[in-house]
């Protein structure tokens, strides 16, 4: 058995047959079982078999908590600098609910836009909200009295009516 590898491609040839190393099972075969694609030798990187398998094994692995953990810290160290440990103390720190309201659900990391930094766990809510008010301190606060003062209306014959008979129980003594 005699082989040789084509320099700067994946392929080499055993036995005069030109052969590729599927990125999915990983074993040598023909290239002849890899189709033709736009790649650089125009050789696809994985036989269509072995990629269904490939993507039904990765779908039914990729939704365990430890692959969502693991997807969660790559992607903060990728869009945020932070490393693994520093994600943990961040929830840790939070006691892995929102700095807001409290909420456990759907937590995310909420950063400066302008500066990139990192400023703690939100829930989706609290953060598309802040987004909303373009993190601007002024007009939270704006909105927090807009709230405090009652949802009061002046009818066109001088009565007073109440919107919403629940604002008074929401707001915190």
């Amino acid at each position: 058995m005699t082989s040789s590898i084509r320099p700067g491609t994946a392929t080499f040839i055993v036995n005069g047959v030109l052969h590729k190393k599927c990125t999915a099972c990983k074993k040598a075969l023909d290239v002849k079982d890899f189709g033709s694609h736009a790649n650089s030798n125009g050789i696809r990187y994985y036989r269509s078999k072995c990629r269904r398998y490939s993507v039904k094994y990765q779908r039914a692995h990729s939704s365990t908590e430890k692959a969502k953990q693991r997807r969660r810290r790559y992607e903060a160290k990728r869009s945020y600098g932070i490393t693994p440990d520093e994600f943990d103390l961040l929830f840790e720190r939070a006691k892995n609910s929102c700095e807001i309201c409290g909420g456990k659900d759907r937590l995310s990391i909420d950063h400066c836009h302008t500066l990139g930094a990192v400023r703690g766990v939100l829930c989706r809510r609290c953060n598309l909200g802040l987004g909303a008010f373009d993190d601007d301190p002024t007009r939270l606060l704006s909105a927090s009295s807009y709230l405090d003062r009652g949802t009061m209306f002046e009818r066109r014959d001088g009565r007073r009516i109440r919107a919403c008979e629940d604002d008074k129980k929401n707001i915190p003594s």
